[in-house]
């Protein structure tokens, strides 16, 4: 039956696709998509104290300023 509305370019509404979807005793539900929304890896360090903070910050930065050290120049 959603073939029907697809083969004639008509995008089926939510309430007929729950009515083709009840018999089946499935039903429809809205959900985020995987990887899009608020990015959770950003909380775990605000459960850091602020000195395991500045210490990350450093090794970061001296990570950062190694790989620009040996970044070759492209032209």
């Amino acid at each position: 039956m959603i073939s029907s509305f697809e083969r004639v370019f008509r995008t089926p509404r939510y309430s007929t696709l729950q009515r083709i979807f009840a018999p089946c005793d499935l039903e429809m539900d809205i959900v985020n998509v995987a990887g899009g929304g608020i990015d959770r890896t950003q909380f775990m360090s605000s459960c850091l104290d602020a000195e395991e903070r500045l210490r990350r910050s450093v090794v970061a930065t001296r990570a950062i300023n190694e790989l620009v050290r040996n970044a070759r120049r492209v032209r």
